[in-house]
């Protein structure tokens, strides 16, 4: 049998060789009776110019022409029959096929590509990506069982045969629940998110390719069909939305951008939707496919409650807020607005099923409480019946004994230092209202310096005072060094022990807590000899006051070790970290966030060491014990995130990072600013992912702005400025060749990094 692409492409390759005026006696004589042959044929012909790619022509309408090719059932593929007709559609056509050489009872799903694969490396090319499909094993994903070409060079397909029915329709036809969806959605969730993780996307996820078994399991079909074919051996990637199913496709796919994970995201988004809401996000003609797609580029759809409402069901007020959130964030314009990962998308919707907190909504204290309430509901209104009871008797117990005399007295005593503090801190946020600025905006970095200015000067600076100036000092210093102005926060930290060690109170809790923050900003200052002294300093005060195993005695070991692994002292802050996380493990738990710092100090040190498997393995820990504990937008979470995502860009896993490496920049821009140490280290890491993905333009780009910002904020003598100048002076002088990895020195001049 010769298809009709076959004969298509000959007779246009042949007519392309003859004079114009030539064409059309010969394509007469040529197609004889067949009328669609020769309109294909002159329809390609009339496309042809100087930058025409035959090829691509053909490409392009092999898929029509496939459809309309007669059936094949009763045929045989191999060792299969081919046996009814499953579907058709623009990228070819799906057969119900059995086992027929007799070996075996087996039905398949065999699917004819609507691509004509040409050229010498066709067979191992093929054979090299239906094999990386095959590896795809996973519970809730279709497997790719075999493959091949027809004798007319037609590619085709052997899956596994699913009998299911369509998600939507699924849970339609059951009247599933809203829970019942959302646990649905979480197990397509953690088959897409292994694909993922294999680097396999999908790119044509939809609910009509996410079969339901009988028994309630989805089964994903096509996973990675999309990715195989738009392979340059294979076929040129079809351009526009003509061969993409619109309802699902994302804004970089309308636009014609490069596809990705966050593609999938985005389909993900849209099968969400419709499973809340009963209709897809925009409800726009999808039979005219600019307007749909300008619609999906130029404006949101309305939130899943507000859709789910209009379309009369039940339960579109439990969609208000989380859910509507959620639904959002996977929906966002901008693949770096999306969620990262799917098993993030999943987490989420596990949150909000268990009544926690989600990372799509702002994490307000007023939220967070909220949903605390509602998950502990019979808790919070026994405390508060408790609380009642307390602020009830309270008089009575104010008066009940003498001995209370001296703790009332100190009380007092805290009380008029925080009504003090509290005045300051009034006094320095007027410094910002419009009368005093004249309308100018002002930062909360020009508003500290103000009120810096304001202490020195207002009177406070009494010998009974200097308690209540330091601990002021301390509240200013802390700030600062979080908006991460070292330099401003470490004036403020020194002066709030000068003050307490002027006022005689080096034996107090205050005082060690003033020298350990004033250890950060030396420490990240590179003052080696300041941190060492203060941190030991502070471990001497803090066994005397507290003993062995209180969290201030682990903190400044941990700072302790933190200093060995600097100065190389690299088996001793060893022993001294793994001797602070097994107590902190202990003491505290996984997700405490000292023990995540502890995990993410380890996971620097082994990397320091050049041990990335030991490394990994607690930045890992550090990061699940991080979201389980504060939260995906956490600092701790974030530094955890950041620096597995180094570490993977560092140790040849960079064309796996490079959507994450920018998921993780955007994620902590919008949380930390673009000023923020953590900040400038993830443009780091993301320079050098880009650079050894061959995107040498982009990545010296975004180096150049790191080394400005980090010379800025940190200085040129800081280890990260020298960092990423040295990293962009190899760049510069030795461009990376090709379109594969760094060079080798570059590699070998910058892995890894020392610890902070």
């Amino acid at each position: 049998m010769e298809s009709t692409w076959t004969r298509t492409e000959y007779l246009f390759h042949a007519a392309s060789e003859l004079p114009v005026e030539e064409r059309d006696a010969y394509l007469e004589k040529a197609c004889a009776d067949d009328s669609a042959l020769l309109a294909g044929v002159k329809e390609l012909l009339s496309h042809a110019g100087s930058d025409f790619d035959p090829r691509a022509a053909v490409i392009a309408t092999a898929g029509d022409l496939l459809s309309q090719e007669t059936d094949l059932s009763g045929q045989h593929l191999g060792p299969y029959r081919l046996k009814r007709v499953l579907a058709r559609g623009g990228m070819g056509v799906v057969y119900l096929a059995e086992r027929a050489d007799e070996q075996f009872y087996k039905q398949v799903a065999i699917k004819l590509i609507g691509s004509p694969l040409v050229g010498e490396e066709l067979p191992r090319r093929f054979r090299e990506e239906r094999q990386i499909l095959a590896r795809l094993e996973h519970a809730y994903i279709a497997r790719l069982l075999d493959g091949g070409s027809t004798d007319q060079g037609l590619p085709y397909l052997v899956m596994e045969y699913v009998q299911g029915e369509a998600l939507d329709s699924y849970c339609a036809r059951h009247a599933l629940g809203l829970n019942q969806r959302l646990a649905l959605f979480q197990k397509v969730c953690a088959a897409v998110d292994y694909a993922h993780r294999q680097l396999v996307v999908h790119c044509d996820l939809k609910d009509s390719n996410i079969q339901v078994t009988p028994e309630g399991e989805p089964r994903l079909l096509d996973f990675g069909i999309a990715t195989l074919m738009r392979r340059s051996d294979f076929g040129v990637e079809p351009r526009g939305p003509r061969r993409m199913t619109l309802r699902y496709s994302s804004p970089e796919q309308l636009r014609g951008q490069p596809l990705g994970t966050a593609t999938d995201i985005y389909a993900l988004g849209v099968i969400l939707y419709g499973l809340l809401s009963g209709g897809p996000p925009f409800d726009i003609d999808e039979g005219d496919p600019e307007a749909y797609a300008d619609a999906v580029l130029a404006s949101d759809p309305p939130a899943v409650s507000v859709s789910a409402r209009r379309h009369g069901l039940p339960h579109w007020r439990r969609l208000r807020g989380d859910l509507d959130a959620i639904a959002a964030r996977a929906l966002a314009k901008s693949p770096e607005d999306r969620y990262s990962t799917a098993a993030e998308l999943s987490r989420d919707i596990g949150h909000h099923l268990a009544l926690k907190p989600v990372t799509a909504r702002a994490d307000t204290w007023l939220y967070r409480s909220a949903t605390f309430v509602r998950r502990n509901r019979f808790a919070a209104g026994l405390a508060s019946l408790l609380l009642l009871s307390i602020l009830a008797s309270g008089g009575l117990l104010a008066v009940k004994s003498v001995e209370l005399a001296q703790q009332r007295d100190r009380a007092n005593e805290q009380r008029d230092r925080a009504l003090a503090v509290t005045g300051f801190l009034t006094e320095m946020f007027e410094l910002g209202s419009p009368y005093n600025t004249l309308g100018e905006e002002i930062s909360v970095t020009q508003l500290l310096q103000m009120a810096s200015a304001e202490l020195d000067q207002d009177g406070r600076k009494t010998e009974n005072d200097r308690e209540l100036e330091s601990h002021i000092h301390r509240v200013l210093g802390r700030v600062n060094f979080d908006l991460g102005a070292f330099e401003a926060a470490r004036q403020h930290l020194r002066r709030s022990v000068a003050l307490l060690r002027a006022a005689g109170k080096t034996d107090s809790e205050r005082y060690l807590l003033s020298l350990l923050d004033l250890a950060r900003p030396e420490d990240l200052l590179d003052h080696q000899d300041a941190v060492l002294a203060l941190n030991t300093e502070a471990l001497a005060l803090s066994r005397r006051l507290y003993g062995d195993d209180h969290q201030h005695t682990l903190g400044t070991l941990n700072n302790l070790a933190q200093h060995h692994a600097e100065q190389g002292n690299l088996r001793r802050a060893e022993a001294l970290h793994l001797a602070v996380y097994q107590k902190r493990l202990a003491l505290f738990g996984a997700s405490n966030h000292h023990t995540v710092e502890t995990a993410y100090n380890l996971g620097r040190l082994y990397e320091q060491w050049g041990k990335a498997e030991q490394a990994e393995h607690y930045f890992d820990a550090c990061l699940r014990a991080g979201q389980a504990g504060r939260g995906r937008r956490h600092i701790y979470t974030l530094r955890c995130e950041g620096a597995l995502i180094d570490l993977q860009a560092r140790t040849g896993r960079h064309r796996q990072v490079l959507a994450s490496a920018r998921a993780h920049l955007a994620l902590m821009r919008e949380v930390m600013g673009e000023r923020h140490p953590d900040t400038l280290q993830a443009m780091h890491t993301l320079s050098l992912a880009l650079q050894r993905n061959g995107r040498v333009a982009e990545s010296e780009a975004l180096l150049g702005r790191t080394l400005a910002l980090r010379r800025e904020v940190l200085g040129a003598r800081h280890r990260d400025s020298r960092e990423s100048a040295a990293l962009l002076a190899v760049l510069r002088q030795h461009p990376p060749e090709g379109q594969g990895g760094g060079n080798s020195r570059l590699r070998a001049e910058h892995a890894p990094r020392p610890d902070r």
